[in-house]
Order: C-alpha cells, then sequence, then structure tokens
C-alpha cells in the first residue's frame, strides 16, 4: 500500500504562487496567505482524536499552554510581522502613487484571468522588449509599470497586474489586497480575456466577481475597456463578430490602433482633460512648453499665415491655468 498526499485548492495555489514569487513583497503576501491556511489546520487538529492521542492538548513548558496554543500563539506574531512589513511597502506604494500624480501620467490597469495574455500585450503596446512573457500560470505575481505613448503622444503608465483566478480564497485575495489595490487607483482598466480559452466565458465571470471583492469604483468598472485577445488561435472567427469586445492578437499585432484609440479616448473622459485648439508661434517657447506638458494630437501650419502653428491638443486643467499664465498675450484659443 502506497501513501499519497492529497493537496486542496488552497494548497495547490499556494504552491504555484511560492514557486513564482521573486520579490520580496510576492514572498510576503503569499507567507501572509499562508497563515489562514495553516490556522485552520490546527483547528482541524485540535478537535481530531489524534491531538488527545499525541498528547498536543496537553500543558507544556512553564506557561501552561498546550502544544496547539503555543502554535497560534506563533501564527498570530507571525501574522503581525509579515502585516506590519506589508504596511511599509504599501506606504512606499502610495509614495509613488502621489509621485505619479504629481507628473499626471494616466494610469492603464491591464487585467485578466491567468495566462490570458496581459504582459504580452503590454509589451507590444509599449514595444518594451525587456518584457519577457510566459506561458504559464501567475507568471506575474507582482504589480509592475510600463511607459507607453498613444498616438497622440500623450505618454501613460500601464500596470501589470496578478492574474486572477476561479473559486480563489478569501483569504488569499486579502493577503494581495496591496497588489490588487493599484488596480482601484487606475484611471482606466483594460480587461484581457484569452478569447481562445475553452472557459473563456467563466473566466469573463471571474474577473467580475474579482473586481467586485476588491471594491473597484463604480465609475472605473463602468468603463473598463474589454478586450478578446488570442483571437488568432480561434478556429471559428465568425463567433468573434457579434462580439462587442476589442479583437486583438498581442502575438500577431492585430487591432493594437483600435485599442490605443479606445484608451486614449477613455482617458481623456475619466481624467477630465480638456481638448483644446489653439493657435501658436511656429517653433516658439509657447509650442515648446505644450510639447511637453501636453498631449498635440494634431500639428497644422495656419493656412493665412505660416508662421504659425494649429496645434489641437489634450491637456489637463492644471497645465492649461499654468499655459496660459506664462502666455497669455502670445497664443489664440480656437477652440
Amino acid at each position: 500500500m502506497t501513501c499519497s498526499q492529497i493537496y486542496d485548492r488552497y494548497s495547490i495555489v499556494l504552491n504555484v504562487f511560492k514557486s513564482q514569487a521573486n520579490t520580496k513583497e510576492a514572498k510576503l503576501q503569499i507567507a501572509l496567505a499562508e497563515i489562514p491556511y495553516i490556522r485552520n489546520n490546527l483547528r482541524v487538529l485540535e478537535k481530531s482524536g489524534q491531538s488527545r492521542q499525541k498528547g498536543w492538548l496537553h500543558t507544556t513548558g512553564g506557561s501552561g499552554q498546550t502544544w496547539i496554543e503555543i502554535r497560534k500563539q506563533l501564527l498570530r506574531d507571525r501574522e503581525s510581522k509579515l502585516t506590519k512589513l506589508l504596511d511599509k511597502i504599501e506606504s512606499n506604494r502610495e509614495l509613488l502613487r502621489v509621485n505619479r500624480a504629481k507628473k499626471q501620467f494616466p494610469v492603464i490597469a491591464v487585467i485578466g484571468y491567468t495566462n490570458c495574455g496581459k504582459t504580452s500585450l503590454i509589451k507590444a503596446l509599449t514595444n518594451d522588449q525587456r518584457l519577457v512573457p510566459r506561458n504559464q500560470l501567475f507568471a506575474t505575481l507582482d504589480v509592475t509599470v510600463h511607459t507607453g505613448r498613444l498616438a497622440s503622444s500623450l505618454r501613460v503608465l500601464y500596470t501589470d497586474t496578478i492574474g486572477f483566478i476561479s473559486e480563489i480564497p478569501t483569504a488569499l485575495i486579502h493577503s494581495f489586497k496591496a497588489t490588487l489595490s493599484e488596480i482601484c487607483f487606475a484611471d482606466v482598466i483594460v480587461h484581457v480575456l484569452d478569447v481562445s480559452h475553452p472557459n473563456h466565458q467563466l473566466h469573463d465571470q471571474t474577473v467580475s466577481q474579482t473586481l467586485d471583492q476588491i471594491n473597484v469604483p463604480e465609475k472605473l468598472k463602468n468603463s473598463i475597456i474589454e478586450v478578446s485577445n488570442k483571437i488568432d488561435l480561434v478556429e471559428d472567427q465568425e463567433t468573434l463578430q457579434n462580439s462587442n469586445r476589442l479583437l486583438v492578437s498581442a502575438t500577431q499585432r492585430i487591432g493594437l490602433d483600435q485599442l490605443m484609440d479606445a484608451i486614449e479616448k477613455q482617458i481623456i473622459i475619466n481624467t477630465g482633460r480638456l481638448e483644446k485648439t489653439l493657435r501658436v508661434a511656429n517653433g516658439g517657447l509657447e509650442y515648446q512648453w505644450l510639447y511637453k506638458e501636453s498631449a498635440i494630437r494634431e500639428s497644422n501650419v495656419d493656412p493665412n499665415d505660416e508662421n504659425y502653428l494649429i496645434l489641437q491638443i489634450y491637456i489637463t486643467i492644471e497645465a492649461f491655468a499654468k499655459f496660459k499664465h506664462s502666455f497669455r498675450d502670445s497664443f489664440r484659443e480656437l477652440s
């Protein structure tokens, strides 16, 4: 007779997470997620007859505590220590958010079920060759940030987030709340769905349920850009035609222009940016300032005077106020 070890869903997910954890934050979050699992096993052990047979309920040492009580106390101490360490990391993350907000870079959170192609999509959108997508579950356990530019030259930040999974234990979600909270602070969410997967409809439901669990603001949820990825792997292309989702293949670079246009439009709406048409001197200080501080959608020479340009721009309210203060008499606002 052979003995086989039995794993439940929680322990399997934990083991997969452990094998993929590379950063300090990921390892801390997994260690914290493991504590409720160990605590539950102690609870089961405490109620079993085996604990009495082996004397685990008898007092030990000078403390008057049982073996199980000592283990519970050790877990509480470890949980407290891990929570403090993660709170410190979250404080640093909050500082980074404040700095990004000061620079007014729009943030796009790219989310989806595990192994749906989020990293591949970000690589395609940013042309960041340092990104190495991996065809495996939970290849991303940390939030990573990548710079990109849209067609209007608007500089944006894409955040690559941890993949979701169905029936994930609540304790796991709680342990990764600092990482998942980055989604709530984004300006736009792009939900990537691997439409070639046979269970993609279930994956879609799982993502929606997880967003509810981490309390994503309604405004953000209602403006999610839905993307069907890996369309090149779908045999029956007709099944895709009735979809309201953007059809994309990150690896084949299909549909990227339409996606970037959709991202740009949603950023303008969600961030309250202004759309302005200005007449400025060709090559003057005004143009140089706007090139750095705004997104120039279109630039044309003034047909009535080639010394001037007609610019169509996206600009934040704060930046436009600074521009008007600095150049109040040297430009004309056309719309």
